[in-house]
């Protein structure tokens, strides 16, 4: 943020561009320098950073009554709305929220000399394309020659790189450190084996008897559905661990609330969707749990996962929970290429169980036979259900038999009656 700032300043005189538009209603808000980020947390984290960089600074050369202002979706537009009328020099936004304002003339990019996508790739994926093209193409901003694109991302497809060029200049600057899509040697990686049939009590009960949790270790805890970030800290609070939970069906202040008491240490545990995947810089995190991993080939939310430990050279540990098979909701052997080639790249030791998979091609977690695969105690788990199960499908045919039979008695009643009128 501080080369954009710094830009910023210099770009405080700019005049309007000459692509502003007639008839637009004059808006206070126009800022020379955007920054995008797809989610509203990693937009908030972005404003902070800002605000310290110019704590105690002059006021913006532009005449703006505010350094940096932050527009994200979810939450009350009253307080933004009364913050741009102030004038602002960067704009830091989430594109929905930036999108509406722009359809209502409430913000004006005409100035705007520098544009910023946090996490490009996400940006520029199917969820956020056509938003990102109302806001760079169809709205009042500069043209990539009258403007500085920057895109910032840990992974970058190649079909997403050719997306991109068409909001960069031509013959931009690629820049990398390390490999696209890799992990650093500071995050030390592991692997679980989930026997069948890989259901989230199954998970559950591995995670507990590994004894991969550690009281006071702050842990981030990634699955994919929200439901099942409900479920998972409501039954890791038994084991009495201090646990929150953030996704998209929380409002907007239980997931700052939730944020807030992570990253002060009140809560231990933060059990979290890809929400909390992207971007976000919480300190000290020690620890970063898969339970549900990526669906179908998605390595690239593995990447970003576990780079939320490990951070500023600190270190840090990643296990992963691994379900042999192909199944679309629970299968985990298409990432297993990709999982391989980066425990080799990294130096770390693969366990045989999953050296010895093949992809999936040996034999699955649901082809073993279950002495082999679950601890003792989730034996003593699937011993307590199975007797369970077998007693309510008994009762549930002893009701349909019930039932049959007395339609049959009520049916024979009718045909006496209707014998005995008859003669």
């Amino acid at each position: 943020m501080l080369p954009v700032i710094s830009t910023a300043v210099g770009l405080g005189s700019r005049p309007t561009s000459q692509n502003s538009g007639a008839g637009k209603k004059d808006t206070p808000a126009k800022p020379s320098a955007l920054v995008l980020a797809p989610t509203r947390e990693l937009a908030m984290q972005i404003e902070v950073e800002c605000e310290k960089l110019c704590f105690g600074a002059p006021p913006p050369p532009s005449g703006a009554g505010l350094w940096t202002v932050c527009a994200y979706g979810g939450a009350n537009a009253r307080p933004q709305l009364e913050a741009l009328a102030c004038g602002v020099e960067v704009l830091v936004a989430t594109p929905g929220r930036l999108t509406d304002y722009l359809n209502r003339d409430l913000v004006s990019l005409a100035r705007c000399g520098i544009l910023v996508l946090d996490e490009a790739d996400r940006m520029l994926d199917m969820g956020f394309e056509p938003q990102l093209r109302r806001i760079v193409e169809q709205a009042d901003l500069p043209s990539t020659a009258q403007r500085q694109t920057m895109m910032f991302s840990a992974t970058f497809a190649p079909a997403i790189q050719a997306v991109a060029k068409k909001y960069l200049r031509q013959g931009f600057a690629h820049v990398t450190v390390g490999r696209v899509g890799s992990s650093t040697a500071s995050i030390a990686q592991s692997l679980l084996e989930v026997p069948a049939p890989g259901d989230k009590r199954t998970k559950l009960a591995v995670l507990v008897s590994n004894n991969t949790l550690i009281a006071g270790e702050r842990t981030i805890i990634f699955v994919q559905k929200k439901a099942t970030a409900t479920w998972l800290k409501r039954e890791l609070s038994k084991f009495g661990l201090r646990c929150d939970d953030i996704h998209g069906d929380r409002s907007q202040s239980q997931r700052e609330s939730a944020l807030r008491d992570f990253s002060t240490g009140v809560v231990d545990v933060l059990v979290a969707t890809d929400v909390a995947a992207r971007g976000l810089d919480v300190p000290e995190v020690g620890h970063v749990v898969q339970f549900d991993l990526p669906v179908g080939d998605d390595f690239d939310s593995y990447v970003h996962r576990i780079g939320r430990t490990g951070r500023a050279g600190h270190k840090g540990r990643a296990t992963s929970l691994y379900v042999h098979g192909y199944d679309p909701k629970t299968g985990n052997s298409a990432l297993w290429p990709d999982i391989k080639n980066l425990f080799q790249e990294n130096n770390m030791a693969l366990p045989p169980w999953f050296a010895n998979a093949k992809g999936g091609g040996g034999k699955s977690a649901a082809q073993r036979p279950a002495s082999a695969l679950v601890a003792p105690q989730q034996q003593q788990i699937k011993i307590q259900m199975q007797p369970v199960c077998v007693c309510v499908r008994m009762r549930m045919c002893m009701r349909v038999l019930a039932c049959m039979i007395m339609c049959m008695c009520a049916r024979a009643c009718i045909w006496v009656a209707f014998v005995s009128e008859c003669v």
